[in-house]
């Protein structure tokens, strides 16, 4: 059984890229799927609690509601009404979020690797960004890595392993 948390698959900043749901690779991928969405990483919802999961098979979809009752809340009218708008209406706002998102991640793409030591991987979606700074040889990586962010108008995170 795969869990696949697709929730960021909206924002996808390269035209010639696309996403792939993993229960879209075959049907048996499909059977053993469990897909994880919502519109709040898109389109900046995250508080009217609208997020769903596509689960093609019958079995799986019944033991998912079993394990998930009185844990998971349900999805309320505000988040279902907020949701719908986002998906039916909201196709311009998005285009012009993407086009802004892409802007950004080729600024910080080139600013940080015209740094000595830093790189950045090229991502292709989402308003995230993976910096390696190991090349530094940083006495105090957490410090140095707020100052860095500061610069560049990030917020950080540290990973124990980068891959």
């Amino acid at each position: 059984m795969v869990c696949s948390d697709e929730i960021h698959c909206g924002l996808i900043l390269d035209a010639d890229k696309r996403h792939i749901p993993f229960a879209s690779l075959s049907p048996e991928a499909a059977k053993r799927s469990i897909t994880l969405m919502a519109p709040s990483k898109t389109y900046n919802i995250p508080g009217l609690g609208c997020a769903f999961a596509v689960i093609p098979d019958a079995g799986l979809r019944r033991k998912f509601l079993r394990a998930m009752d009185g844990i998971v809340p349900h999805v309320n009218v505000l988040g279902l009404a907020a949701c719908e708008a986002a998906y039916r209406d909201c196709a311009d706002w998005h285009d012009e979020l993407i086009t802004y998102l892409r802007g950004n991640r080729d600024q910080a793409f080139v600013t940080v690797n015209a740094e000595k030591g830093v790189k950045m991987s090229r991502v292709e979606a989402t308003y995230l960004a993976w910096i390696d700074v190991r090349g530094l040889v940083l006495r105090s990586p957490p410090r140095t890595s707020r100052r860095m962010a500061w610069a560049c108008r990030m917020a950080p995170t540290l990973a124990r392993r980068a891959g």
